[in-house]
Order: C-alpha cells, then structure tokens, then sequence
C-alpha cells in the first residue's frame, strides 16, 4: 500500500528548484555539498528533506513535479528517519557541538549501506560553534565519494566564508501571500477569511501559518474583535479575563500582539482611505487583513487618530522587545489591550 506522501513543496519558487534538482538527479551531476539559505519559515527544512527522499529514492517519478515514488524500500525507511543512509542533526539546545559533527563524519566515512549514495542534512548550520565548523569545513574540503551533505542556514553571511565556497547554494524564498492561503484553504482546511488573516500573519511561512492555527490565532482574534465591541462595564472584567487566559503562555501572548498589529495596520489603511477618498471608504476592503471586521474597525477609526495609532505602535514593538526578555506576558497584554477599552479609543464604550 503506498504510503501517505509528503512530498509537498512550499512554494511555487521551491516547485522549480525541485524540478531544476531532479535534471540534475537525472544526469548524475549530483554537487557533494548545497547549502539552503532563506529567511526563519522561508520552508529551509522540508526542502532539505523532500530532496534526501528525491535522492534516496529508487524509482523516482520524474514526470512533471520529481517525486519520490513513496512505495519502494528507502522510501518507507525515510519517512520513518529509519534509513541507515540518511542523517539529520540539528542544534542541541541553541548551537551544533564538535561532538555531532564528529558523529555526522563517522557516518559519511563509511559506503552506503543500502542505497547508491548517503544523504546528510544540517539544520540551521549557522548555529555551529567554531569549533564545529571547522570540522566540518575538512569534510569538505576532501568529500567522501557516494556522499551528500545538505545544510541550511538563515543567510549564507552566518557560515564561514570557506564553508559556503564548497557548497551550492539553493536560496529558499518566502512563499507569496496568494499561495500561502491557498496553502491554508487547501492543507489547513480554512475558509477565505481565515485563511487570508493567516496568512498575512504567517509572514511567508506555511510552517507558521499552521503553528497560528494550532495556537488558537482564530480564536484570539475573535475574542480580541469580541472586546472591542463590549462598553465599558463589561470591557475591564473582559480584557482581565483574556489576560489571564495567555497569562504563562508566550506563544499566545505573541499571537495576541501580532493581531493586535494586524489591526493597527487596517486602521491606519481605513484612516488613509478616508482622508483621500472620503465617499469609498469600501474601497479598502480588498486590502485589509480583518476583513471580516471591517464594521468594527470602521466605528474603531472613527474614535482614534493618527498619532494615537503611530503611538500604539510603537508600544507594540516595545511590547515585544519585552515579551522576549521575559517580562510577565500578562502585564504586557493588560497594557495593549487598556488602550482599547479607554473611553476615547472605543465607539462602543458608556457614555
């Protein structure tokens, strides 16, 4: 029975270095060194991987889109990381150590064992110590033949400069907005409106997108829009309540923020329209994240200026700069949201 593929390249730019590889498969020109650079959730990682599963294979479909054929031995072995000649490290703790590169060395000493060649990947090499680079700069230097080392790093800049001249280089772009959502629509099962928020938010990484849904972004959301709309009286308990909820909880107090942010930005959008072209406020609907907020964000321009949003925002970005120094993310939160639930911020708010 063949198994469930996972063969699934991010982007439409990672469809054609996977077709441009695949010739090269193809011809036997195999590099013995690529290194795959792009930004954090540009999709670095599991281009690495569905190109050790394309040269691991023995039967790849080379028609259209190179794939692995995902029945034969190696196939199965590698989506179960069982394959003997397949070999991934990634940092232990925040750095790759001496020890790790000594143990990846052991493995490319040795002929493959069951396939025509061995595959190494290094995630995040950037993050090896020196000492550990420089070990692995002397692999390279002299490769093992039958061997395959694929790396990947946030920007080619971060490796040693005699490092990245014996490698390849694959650049791993971030995927469109367009494809992210239907990345969203299609893999996540979200609707148009979900999936577009996501992927405003996911910043160019499928990886992401699916981290906000796991996280609760959605439902933040909606309860974020929920206390816009509550006056006063009901606004403090409610704002305190959400507090506590994220209270302890970093990748939802972040989530909170990002939204907070998406929110400031249409708000700012709606004001801009407004000024220019005070009878098709509707014209900015095309362009907004929170589309389906756009009532409320509406009545929210309506009670807000320019210089209280341009102000907010840079609350946001102190917000997170506290966040990641671990100052309580409750207290951080009650103050984001306190802006919102002030009389002169909130059309809804008593009197």
């Amino acid at each position: 029975m063949k198994q469930k593929d996972a063969f699934h390249p991010a982007s439409s730019a990672q469809t054609r270095i996977i077709k441009k590889m695949g010739d090269v498969l193809r011809h036997g020109h195999l590099a013995h060194a690529y290194a795959i650079t792009g930004p954090e959730g540009s999709g670095k990682e599991a281009l690495a991987v569905n190109l050790a599963r394309l040269f691991l294979c023995e039967a790849p479909e080379m028609r259209d889109i190179p794939r692995p054929c995902g029945v034969c031995r190696p196939c199965i072995k590698t989506g179960r990381n069982l394959h003997p000649d397949f070999f991934m490290i990634r940092p232990d703790a925040s750095t790759i150590k001496m020890n790790q590169i000594r143990r990846l060395q052991q493995e490319v000493s040795l002929a493959p064992l069951e396939a025509d060649r061995r595959v190494a990947i290094i995630i995040n090499a950037h993050k090896m110590n020196q000492e550990a680079a420089n070990a692995l700069l002397k692999t390279l230097e002299e490769p093992p033949s039958h061997n395959h080392l694929i790396i990947t790093a946030s920007c080619a800049d971060e490796l040693l400069p005699t490092l990245v001249s014996r490698c390849q280089i694959i650049r791993c772009e971030p995927v469109p907005q367009s494809e992210l959502m239907e990345f969203a629509e299609k893999r996540l099962a979200c609707t148009g409106e979900a999936a577009r928020f996501l992927s405003c938010l996911a910043e160019g990484s499928p990886a992401k997108a699916e981290m906000l849904l796991e996280q609760g972004a959605l439902e933040t959301k909606k309860e974020l829009f929920g206390l816009f709309t509550k006056k006063g009286t009901e606004a403090v308990p409610a704002s305190f309540r959400l507090c506590k909820k994220f209270s302890g909880d970093m990748n939802a107090t972040l989530i909170a923020i990002q939204t907070l942010r998406s929110i400031t930005r249409d708000l700012r959008l709606i004001l801009e329209m407004k000024r220019r072209w005070p009878d098709r406020t509707n014209a900015v609907t095309s362009s907004i994240i929170n589309q389906d907020g756009l009532k409320i964000l509406c009545r929210l321009a309506d009670a807000i200026t320019d210089d209280k949003l341009a102000e907010y925002s840079r609350f946001l970005d102190h917000a997170e700069w506290m966040l990641e120094r671990n100052v309580n993310q409750g207290l951080v939160l009650e103050a984001a949201l306190v802006f919102w639930i002030r009389k002169n911020n909130n059309p809804f708010s008593d009197g």
